[in-house]
């Protein structure tokens, strides 16, 4: 058939073996990669070189994502404005947290790192039971300004 969908990306994955991103491209041959499927929600954390998005050919496809005046428009999750430039320039250099070593623990849609969900969901009681405990430097610039929610 006709490559009317070369460079649409149709999945991301995490190679679990080299803590990369990958990607595949749709085909258009009407099989199970003919439409993208691609997770928006609970995206993938990962560390890549800023660099990347200050290409002018992100940045446009970033405004793109901005769908009026206002420029933190949620109508598209933030996950695809981090994932989807990285993985369209190189996923090879969109590396994983945890499988490259680094433990960093953000707490971030009720998972840490993107992985588990940690004991307490809420942030607030995460960082009431362990939170202002367990990491020093945070409590010292973040005690005070976290609230109760009791």
């Amino acid at each position: 058939g006709s490559n009317s969908t070369a460079g649409v990306i149709c999945t991301i994955d995490l190679d679990m073996e080299r803590g990369v991103l990958t990607r595949e491209f749709c085909t258009d041959d009407g099989g199970r990669r003919s439409l993208p499927s691609i997770r928006q929600v609970y995206g993938f954390h990962h560390i890549t070189n800023l660099d990347i998005y200050r290409k002018e050919k992100h940045q446009r496809f970033l405004k793109g994502l901005i769908t009026n005046d206002y420029k933190f428009s949620r109508l598209w999750d933030d996950q695809l404005a981090v994932t989807l430039p990285a993985v369209m320039e190189d996923p090879e250099r969109c590396w994983d947290y945890r499988l490259n070593g680094l433990h960093v623990g953000i707490h971030h849609n009720g998972r840490i790192d993107g992985k588990e969900h940690p004991e307490y969901l809420s942030y607030l009681n995460f960082w009431a039971h362990h939170g202002k405990y367990d990491w020093p430097a945070a409590r010292a610039m973040c005690d005070g300004l976290v609230t109760s929610i009791g």
